[in-house]
């Protein structure tokens, strides 16, 4: 993954999508990446937001 001139939102999305799609679970992704599981589908559900505006 390039991080040169990317956002620090951009590289924050493509981190956590990785690192989901290489957990077994959601909560798995969530402990990997050192954040509640509660703060991780928010953070998917606005990703998906995004994604539909």
């Amino acid at each position: 993954m390039r991080l040169v001139g990317r956002s620090l939102a951009e590289v924050e999305r493509a981190v956590i999508i990785a690192t989901v799609a290489s957990a077994r679970t959601e909560r798995q992704a969530a402990e990997s990446l050192g954040i509640h599981p509660k703060t991780l589908r928010n953070k998917l559900r606005k990703f998906q937001e995004e994604r539909l505006t």
